[in-house]
């Protein structure tokens, strides 16, 4: 069997943009840092069975979606999204027809066994971007305020502001990958919001922070990296 050094990945062209905003009208600037993510990534080696719809996983990359979701050395994919595997590449391709953070449904064979489980996708490539934003006025009723998170990448504590002013009670969710909130703080605030956050309980990954109002909701990629 030929093996292909192959990394479920594949963000053909990886390009991560960045969209400027006309600032000189602007009575204030604020600065929102926030991260850009391109290429779709499983996080496993793979070569093919020959004469099956199949590949077989030579090895699994640490801290990556398939090691996270029990995906192990031998396992056999038979399936993504319910088609079959016709060649590395035709799973390379569906692959890199979804974004980081997607939910997908891999099949394989594990110990014989048929598995199905569904996953988020990493990203392949990862930048912080500083980006400048008008902050003059209130964010309009039904629509996020903007939100950044300091440091980010982050350790052990996070600060989390807005670029608006935000009134009232207001909720603070950390959410893993696979949807499930970590942890919830209600809280109230007036004005623009800065408030520091605890997340020395978080292992090394990636989170979703999202900031919820009577009026809108703002969510913000959060990575740990200790």
């Amino acid at each position: 069997m030929k093996k292909n050094l192959l990394l479920l990945t594949v963000a053909l062209s990886a390009s991560l943009f960045a969209t400027a905003q006309d600032l000189s009208t602007c009575k204030s600037i604020c600065e929102k840092t926030r991260i850009v993510e391109s290429g779709a990534l499983i996080g496993v080696r793979i070569s093919q069975i020959p004469n099956t719809k199949s590949v077989l996983v030579y090895e699994v990359l640490p801290n990556k979606a398939a090691q996270k979701n029990g995906i192990a050395v031998n396992d056999i994919i038979t399936k993504f999204e319910g088609v079959e595997i016709l060649s590395n590449q035709h799973l390379v391709g569906m692959v890199a027809a979804h974004q980081p953070g997607d939910l997908v449904k891999i099949t394989y064979k594990h110990n014989n066994v048929e598995m199905e489980k569904q996953i988020a996708l990493n990203a392949l490539y990862s930048k912080t971007v500083t980006e400048k934003v008008c902050c003059d006025e209130p964010a309009p009723i039904g629509t996020a305020a903007q939100i950044s998170i300091f440091p980010n990448p982050a350790t052990s504590k996070i600060a989390i502001k807005s670029s608006h002013v935000i009134n009232g009670e207001f909720t603070i969710s950390i959410i893993d990958l696979k949807g499930s909130i970590l942890s919830k703080t209600t809280a109230t605030n007036k004005g623009v919001l800065n408030m520091p956050l605890d997340i020395s309980n978080l292992n090394n990954g990636q989170y979703f922070v999202k900031v919820q109002t009577a009026a809108s909701q703002f969510v913000e990629k959060l990575v740990v990296a200790k």
